[in-house]
């Protein structure tokens, strides 16, 4: 049971990766300055992730030991992918905020919580942990090739669904820009909270097992 909850969560939680390596705020400000070719590699290869999870699901429903391995790895490098991602996009919004002359108004507890303000040692940090996330997803993708995995081909309103989802989104943001910005901080601790709060299934589980009946 805990695993069909891990694996039914999975490909939303890469096409989350997915949407937010292709956001058009890390190119108009800049924050990936020094990284584009990781960057463009990145994005050319999640949707080929995207395409053999529900093989990889079925395979692993199957008791196939390798997919329910990579299926856990794919788990474990997108929760990073996609806190890394959150990183750049956060410096997207300080920079945004600066240019247009709100960023002195921001609170210290907010401002806080932003990545470096150096560029320079911003673009060594993030680069390396962008090299790491790329190295996980090509040896991925290289065992995906090894345990056979198949591309499937969905129907679905996935796009729709997303594009609602953003339209709606877009309508309940207040327009002044600082209280936008923390309700996208707000947002996004509430998404850690439940990615952690996920990890906890399996302790759960066992906890339930060990208890005597």
């Amino acid at each position: 049971m805990v695993e069909l909850v891990v694996t039914m969560a999975l490909r939303p939680l890469v096409a989350m990766l997915r949407d937010k390596a292709s956001n058009y705020l890390l190119d108009q400000y800049n924050v990936m300055e020094g990284m584009e070719k990781q960057h463009m590699i990145l994005k050319r290869r999640l949707p080929i992730i995207l395409d053999v999870i529900t093989d990889a699901e079925e395979q692993a429903t199957a008791n196939r030991e390798g997919a329910k391995a990579w299926l856990q790895e794919l788990k474990k490098v997108a929760y990073e992918a996609n806190e890394v991602f959150d990183e750049f996009k956060y410096e997207a919004l300080r920079r945004k905020a600066r240019k247009n002359g709100h960023y002195k108004k921001l609170g210290f507890d907010v401002i806080k919580l932003f990545p470096t303000h150096n560029r320079v040692m911003f673009r060594h940090r993030m680069g390396s942990k962008l090299s790491r996330i790329l190295e996980d997803i090509n040896v991925l993708i290289a065992e995906m090739h090894d345990f056979g995995l198949r591309q499937t081909l969905l129907v679905s309103n996935q796009s729709g669904d997303r594009q609602i989802m953003s339209s709606s989104t877009r309508k309940k943001l207040p327009a002044d820009p600082d209280m936008q910005i923390r309700i996208i901080l707000l947002t996004y601790y509430l998404v850690r909270l439940a990615m952690q709060i996920s990890q906890w299934f399996p302790l759960l589980e066992w906890g339930a097992l060990a208890r005597p009946h």
